[in-house]
């Protein structure tokens, strides 16, 4: 078992992320550690672990997390790989009970479970499995994070690894590509607390959208040509909830204080998603709504 963790600038969470490693059921793993070009002392906090053996480190140039992620998984020497971000956390029983599903489940390349956020109330889980299809992908992105996962080695490097190119979308674009691969299951039983905070990349949503349309657009290309038009209108509409209407607020309001370079900016970014989505009637409507309560608030104000 080997489990790879990128770290930028996480110096206050990545040691709390290692003692939710090291506090797992399942002994029998290495732990690679990729410092990604930190510049908050991370290098001086992990140096005693290194030192000690307890984790193999590394030091590159910045280069996003899914380079450090290709980095560490291209170091990875077991047949399984478990990806952990630097601030989010396991259950102790994370990668005993994956460990042992993709043991007894040859034709399952990933098993993941579900996300719980950090600070929020435990909840009871039962023994449902769902598989997670290329199709329903285009829906929504079910897996929050890639820390909830445990892969098939081979599988990953026979993919190509992460697409290094995308931002904050890569972990999207790669349960694409292993489902075209072989069968991915989600099973309803905790496998990460996901701290949430102001540097979750998800929060910087004009720079996501133009990358989650990318990884639409490139995965359509493998889906049955019939569904094609019904898989982009769900992909955008869903995409449009995620960031849309956000960015529709702060380019509106960018227009009225005559911010015109980011407004166009944040108009471009829209744009693929809105020309899917302008002959969807009830979609128009939502639009007005908001319009309508938009200059209600600011009017308030």
């Amino acid at each position: 078992m080997s489990v790879v963790i990128p770290t930028y600038n996480h110096g206050q969470f990545v040691v709390a992320a290692l003692e939710s490693v090291f506090a797992q059921i399942y002994g029998d793993f290495e732990v690679i550690v990729i410092d990604d070009g930190s510049t908050d002392g991370t290098q001086d906090i992990l140096k005693p672990l290194a030192d000690q053996g307890r984790i193999r480190f590394i030091r590159k140039a910045n280069g996003g997390q899914a380079s450090a992620r290709n980095a560490g998984i291209a170091m990875a020497r077991a047949k399984y790989i478990a990806m952990l971000d630097d601030d989010d956390l396991w259950p102790a029983d994370k990668l005993k009970w994956q460990v042992e599903w993709l043991e007894e489940h040859p034709d399952v390349v990933m098993v993941s479970g579900e996300v719980e956020y950090l600070g929020a109330e435990g909840r009871p889980f039962t023994a449902g499995i769902s598989v997670i299809t290329h199709e329903k992908l285009f829906e929504r992105c079910p897996i929050t994070s890639p820390g909830q996962t445990l892969v098939r080695a081979e599988r990953l490097r026979a993919i190509g690894g992460l697409d290094e190119t995308l931002w904050a979308t890569d972990d999207w674009d790669l349960l694409f590509r292993l489902s075209r691969m072989g069968r991915i299951e989600l099973h309803d039983r905790p496998s990460l607390y996901y701290r949430a905070h102001e540097s979750n990349a998800s929060r910087d949503k004009l720079r996501w959208a133009p990358n989650l349309c990318r990884v639409i657009q490139t995965q359509l290309k493998f889906a049955e040509p019939g569904r094609r038009r019904e898989l982009r209108h769900r992909a955008y509409l869903t995409c449009w909830t995620i960031c849309g209407w956000d960015l529709l607020g702060t380019m509106w309001d960018d227009f009225l204080q005559l911010r015109w370079k980011r407004g166009w900016k944040i108009a471009r970014a829209l744009w693929p998603m809105a020309r899917v989505l302008v002959w969807d009637w009830s979609w128009l409507r939502r639009v007005g709504v908001f319009l309508v309560r938009y200059k209600t608030q600011r009017s308030a104000e």
